[in-house]
């Protein structure tokens, strides 16, 4: 076999695309039982649009292995850029959801778009040019999404579902993961998050603050340590905007312990140390100190996701002591400014894309 792997990487490097992808199918043939040359094979079939080779090869590698989460993510993939495939042929796909059905997560916690549900489950709809009535913004977000990378007009209603969900019934967290999903794309309209900023920076209020606090406390949490992770990453595009944010939400936080208008708590805590240190208000011995007994009363009070951001946040200072002010620029691309003059609505412009997991 080592013989099959030297040659099959000669021609990798050498760009013979052709000669590789004999040589794949070869050595399925002579290895079956091998998972990653069934994946490698799968993976580039689907890629050059050879989907009953690549699938059939991706649901071999699959079944040798049902645990190997990358794997069945890679069949997932696969089955869905069929779909795609077949939608714009205007050629059925009802089998190939069918096939995908088992396979996906159901829970919400699922990081992995290729493998979350309630992102296939988006995927369909849109295809299929139908609303979620029950949808958050993550979802409609990717609705979106998903619409400019396959090349699908957006539906009339979008918009009117996107501000009603997001000025009324989004939560800190789904706010955020927005972020997240925005920045997947490189050449995503800017003029389309302009909505998720402005609902953002009202949830950051102290009116909004002090109602997301009596009714989910433990997402400020979870609030705090996505921001954390937004940092530790300088390619993302939103820094200037998400430390606007957390300023704002600092200071909405200490206006309401100053008037007594919500109890202090180890998250609270937790969540003015990390707009300290992404501000540069403290410095890094002084922030440290202030986590050491955020640390101790969360173990007083068994928290045990307090003291785990705690200690992600100590690991964060240690390499990093004081975070540096934001670029003038992004890497990736420019945040739009919430006075931009209005743009279009629609996607009419948009040309296709391959819609890449």
């Amino acid at each position: 076999m080592f013989a099959w792997v030297k040659l099959l990487v000669l021609n990798e490097n050498l760009g013979n695309k052709s000669r590789v992808h004999q040589l794949l199918d070869q050595l399925v043939v002579r290895f079956p039982q091998n998972k990653k040359i069934l994946v490698k094979a799968g993976a580039l079939a689907v890629e050059r649009k050879a989907f009953g080779k690549g699938i059939d090869y991706l649901e071999a590698a699959h079944q040798l292995d049902p645990l190997d989460s990358e794997c069945k993510a890679h069949l997932i993939a696969g089955l869905a850029r069929h779909v795609i495939d077949r939608h714009h042929r205007k050629q059925g796909t009802a089998s190939l959801w069918e096939r995908m059905e088992p396979l996906l997560d159901s829970s919400s916690h699922c990081q992995d778009l290729r493998q979350a549900k309630w992102a296939m489950d988006t995927l369909r709809r849109a295809l299929e040019g139908r609303a979620d009535e029950t949808a958050n913004c993550s979802s409609l977000f990717f609705e979106l999404f998903i619409c400019h990378d396959v090349g699908l007009p957006t539906r009339s209603t979008w918009r009117r579902q996107w501000l009603d969900v997001s000025v009324t019934g989004a939560d800190w967290i789904d706010l955020f993961k927005v972020f997240d999903l925005s920045d997947q794309s490189s050449d995503f309209p800017p003029w389309r998050i302009r909505d998720l900023m402005e609902a953002l920076l009202d949830k950051m209020s102290v009116r909004e603050v002090k109602k997301s606090l009596e009714t989910d406390s433990p997402s400020l949490l979870g609030l705090a340590r996505l921001l954390l992770e937004w940092f530790g990453d300088e390619q993302k595009a939103h820094e200037r905007f998400v430390k606007e944010c957390l300023s704002k939400l600092s200071q909405s936080l200490r206006k309401l312990l100053k008037e007594n208008l919500i109890q202090n708590d180890p998250r609270i805590d937790f969540c003015l140390s990390c707009t300290d240190w992404v501000s540069n208000r403290k410095k890094p011995a002084g922030i440290l100190e202030d986590l050491k007994k955020i640390d101790d009363e969360a173990q007083a009070k068994n928290l045990g996701d307090v003291r785990q951001a705690v200690a992600d946040l100590r690991s964060q200072i240690d390499i990093k002591p004081s975070i540096p002010p934001p670029k003038k620029t992004s890497p990736r691309r420019s945040l739009p400014t919430l006075n931009e003059p209005e743009l279009p609505k629609n996607l009419n412009e948009s040309k296709q894309h391959e819609f890449d997991f």
